[in-house]
């Protein structure tokens, strides 16, 4: 009927010992339901995206064992470039600068807190932004627990 699909193909080429003949084996699964659904999930990011900025917000995600924060678009500053990663915190934030040196304790604070298990937290003080000046910010975590109880991530949501 024309109709266009999309497909995932695995293949693979096999010598026949006894004959020497080449023969291939291949597997064709049909994505194309899967290919629609992620283009509509990048429609949807793409409002999100615009939404919080508008607003003034940024959200990410914390990983409280390796202590890496993943942004959801580059946000941060460091040396006039953005980034998406941030490998220790809340060293590297400290390190960084984007907390003013009066709040660093608290700051601090807040992360004990949540690898101590705290359901939600939150911060209010200067953070560096866009425009490397510091800002006053609202700052809040949500922890998700394991099913055991232990603290395993949080999403955070900064307020401008």
């Amino acid at each position: 009927d024309g109709t266009v699909h999309w497909v995932w193909i695995a293949a693979n080429l096999v010598r026949e010992e006894a004959t020497g003949k080449l023969m291939s084996y291949a597997v064709v699964h049909d994505v194309t339901d899967t290919h629609a659904a992620e283009g509509k999930l990048r429609v949807n990011e793409a409002r999100v995206n615009i939404a919080l900025e508008m607003a003034d917000q940024e959200i990410w995600e914390y990983d409280i064992q390796s202590k890496k924060i993943c942004l959801r678009e580059a946000f941060l500053y460091e040396g006039g470039s953005r980034t998406r990663r941030i490998s220790l915190a809340p060293q590297e934030i400290i390190a960084r600068g984007l907390v003013h040196p009066n709040y660093i304790n608290s700051y601090f604070e807040m992360y004990d807190r949540l690898v101590c298990g705290a359901d939600m937290v939150e911060w209010i003080g200067p953070f560096k932004v866009h425009d490397g000046q510091y800002r006053w910010v609202h700052m809040r975590y949500k922890t998700i627990f394991d099913d055991m109880g232990k603290p395993l991530r949080c999403c955070g949501k900064l307020k401008l």
